[in-house]
Parts: structure tokens; C-alpha cells; sequence
């Protein structure tokens, strides 16, 4: 539980290579289109735990060696603890990093695994089971309390008119999709968010367009990456 680890996986690596090309294929697709005048026009949000650095780290090392001569050059990240106005030292595309995107906070059970939570905490698993929706681990937060501090990223989800790259981990991306599909609140810790997925939400008027792009299946029968 948590996120305490900054080295990424071999299979997170390959992600984020197979994560890095397939933005640089959406960005040559805006191009074509004329959606993007500028490299101001993509921005990649993400929390400060050292594997959302790794992350974005690894998207940029995959990015410098697919990018042709004409291409503009990857970005530097700047760190803060809520969205800075203008990122800075930006080149190709922008990155900021905010704690308010951190995975939820699991108190004395951080770092533990659920088999170990329910090994050696069973009153609090039973107590999660019977309502995961409000329970909230001991020194730590529930599931309202990650949509309570997501609110000021709501706000600047809505007020930007560009692309947007949120790297966070499942009870983020639960909450942050239950806001845009219009989820009721009670389903939020159920809903099933893919690894090595891809969701895009197209806000509209009357509703949110959802689009799902598998980039890496781990199985066994598909260890490779999905195209």
C-alpha cells in the first residue's frame, strides 16, 4: 500500500517506453490536425512520490532516443506543492509535480502488502471491507479525504484547454474518473482502473467521452507490447 519506491520495474520500463511513443504519436496526430501550436500545448500532471519521477524520468529517456533531429527535445519537470501558474524549463512538453496527486495515504499500513494488512491489521481490513469508501486507515486517509484534496486539481483540469497527462496511482484515477463520467461517490473504490492503460476523458457538454489504450499486457500469453 503506498508508494514508497522510486526504481521502476522492468516491466514499468517498458511501459513508459511503450507510454513515451504513444504520446509522441498523438502529439505527430494534433500536428497533422492543427490542434498544437506550441510545446506549451501538452502538459503532464503528477504526483511527488519517487516513482512518478522514475516515471516521468523513464517517458523522457524514451522520448530523447525516438525523436528525429526536427523534433523538439523532452522536458525538465518543476516541482511544487500544488499546480503552479507556469511551469518552467519546459522544452517539447511541460511537467509539474504536486503532492495533491499522491496516492492515498495508508497511514500504519503503508508499504505493507493487503495480504500483510490482513495478516496483521484483520480489524481494520474487516472494518475497509464494510465501508471503503469512508474508512480511513489509521495516521492516514480514506477515500473522501483523497477527493476532498483533489478538488483544486479538478478546477485546473477543467480550466486548461490542452492535452493533459495525469501519472498517478488507482485511488487517484478512481476518483479523478468517478468526477468526469459522472460515477456515483459510492462506486468509486470499486471501479476497475487497467495497468498499463491509458484512459482518455473527453469532457462535452452532456457527457465524457471514454476512450481505453492498453499499452503493455505483463500475462503470460502477451508479455510483449499491444498495438
Amino acid at each position: 500500500l503506498g508508494s514508497h519506491r522510486g526504481e521502476l520495474t522492468h516491466n514499468g520500463r517498458n511501459y513508459c517506453r511503450e507510454l513515451a511513443s504513444f504520446l509522441h504519436k498523438c502529439r505527430r496526430e494534433m500536428e497533422e490536425a492543427g490542434h498544437v501550436e506550441s510545446c506549451g500545448d501538452f502538459l503532464v500532471l503528477m504526483g511527488t512520490a519517487p516513482v512518478h519521477y522514475s516515471t516521468l524520468q523513464s517517458m523522457i529517456k524514451s522520448s530523447s532516443s525516438s525523436l528525429s533531429d526536427g523534433d523538439p527535445s523532452p522536458a525538465s519537470i518543476s516541482g511544487a506543492s500544488s499546480p503552479p501558474a507556469v511551469p518552467v524549463n519546459c522544452k517539447g512538453f511541460q511537467a509539474m509535480s504536486t503532492s495533491l496527486l499522491n496516492e492515498l495515504d495508508g497511514g500504519v499500513c503503508n508499504g505493507l502488502s493487503y495480504a500483510e494488512i490482513i495478516r496483521d491489521y484483520p480489524d481494520l481490513w474487516a472494518a475497509r471491507e464494510r465501508d471503503k469508501l469512508n474508512f480511513r486507515y489509521p495516521n492516514g486517509e480514506s477515500y473522501q479525504d483523497v477527493i476532498g484534496r483533489l478538488r483544486p486539481i479538478i478546477i485546473e483540469l477543467e480550466r486548461q484547454r490542452r492535452s493533459i497527462l495525469v501519472i498517478s496511482h488507482s485511488a487517484v484515477q478512481r476518483c479523478l474518473y468517478a468526477y468526469f463520467t459522472g460515477t456515483p461517490m459510492e462506486d468509486i473504490p470499486y471501479l476497475n482502473m487497467d495497468m498499463h492503460t491509458v484512459v482518455e476523458l473527453r469532457p462535452g457538454a452532456f457527457d465524457c467521452q471514454v476512450r481505453s489504450e492498453k499499452l503493455w499486457d505483463t500475462s503470460p500469453e502477451c508479455p510483449t507490447p499491444l498495438r
